[in-house]
């Protein structure tokens, strides 16, 4: 497993949950060692060099992307440190040997709303192509208000930080309900 090195900044690289060469052949150790090692950490210190003797110097990670996110003067705050959060969602959401049949109760809701799982795989593979920085798709979201919400770039941080889309997770197909992955707490923005 891949360790960040040790920092004393308030905002730190946290370590992958898999060893670097846990996703070949689809993600090679190189291309993770390339995104993590550099691009993330990047995010990382971009975020920390910026919240130096500011307000937002000993605040969590989530705390500042909800308290920069829509201020004009903070977008280089809230760009770097929504990055930050969007790449550590992303490392958490893969997994070696992933893939496979959704557990039943998931394959049962997505068969409801999509009438199949591969029509499901369809919409979310043209929705992630469709929207820079998706997350491969997960920006979109039908709430419980019924609107259907596009996030872009940083903005997946900014509505995980500030409630809406909380899950994040297999409740954002547009068409499941909150309850499809048994722990979301979703609510409309």
């Amino acid at each position: 497993m891949a360790t960040a090195p040790a920092s004393s900044a308030p905002i730190t690289l946290p370590p992958l949950p898999w060893p670097e060469n846990a996703l070949d052949p689809v993600i090679s150790a190189n291309t993770i060692s390339f995104h993590y090692g550099k691009h993330h950490k990047t995010y990382v210190d971009n975020v920390n060099k910026m919240i130096a003797g500011t307000e937002y110097a000993d605040m969590p990670l989530e705390k500042i992307v909800s308290g920069t996110a829509g201020k004009a003067d903070k977008v280089g705050i809230f760009n770097n440190a929504a990055q930050a959060w969007n790449h550590t969602f992303y490392w958490n959401s893969l997994r070696g040997k992933g893939g496979g049949e959704p557990p039943s109760v998931l394959k049962q809701k997505i068969e409801s709303a999509f009438a199949s799982v591969d029509a499901c795989k369809k919409e979310l593979s043209a929705a992630a192509v469709s929207q820079f920085g998706s997350l491969v798709g997960a920006g979109r979201r039908q709430t419980q208000n019924r609107q259907d919400c596009q996030c872009g770039n940083a903005d997946h941080a900014r509505a995980e930080a500030s409630g809406h889309n909380r899950c994040m997770g297999a409740c954002l197909l547009s068409r499941l309900p909150e309850q499809a992955c048994g722990s979301c707490e979703c609510r409309a923005g």
